[in-house]
């Protein structure tokens, strides 16, 4: 589910912005100064994965307190996948609005 939201979500927004993103480029932003003008909605979803490590690792323990054989579920067995889960993302998030710094603002300007 959080990957389609990211994957989806992230085309559509530039697109939808894509005027937008050209006036910026115009008066001068650069790539980094529209990336940052993306990245406020990723970083809430993150931070909301981060908050939710505490929840899942106690969750974790009384689940598993009622078995025979149990392991000790360390914070960075939750942790891990949640570095490579931000680092993806990240990734993902930063390749479409460098590719729409890219287009020449006058050319997509001129089809709208």
């Amino acid at each position: 589910m959080f990957w389609k939201l990211v994957l989806s979500d992230t085309p559509c927004k530039v697109r939808r912005r894509n005027r937008g993103i050209c006036i910026r480029k115009i008066l001068g932003a650069t790539a980094s100064g529209i990336l940052v003008f993306f990245s406020p909605s990723y970083i809430a979803l993150i931070a909301w994965a981060l908050l939710s490590i505490p929840v899942a690792n106690y969750l974790l323990a009384e689940c598993l307190v009622s078995f025979a054989y149990r392991i000790e579920v360390g914070w960075w067995m939750l942790m891990l996948p949640l570095v490579a889960l931000a680092g993806i993302c990240a990734a993902v998030i930063s390749i479409q609005p460098v590719k729409a710094t890219r287009v020449n603002p006058v050319e997509a300007l001129r089809c709208e």
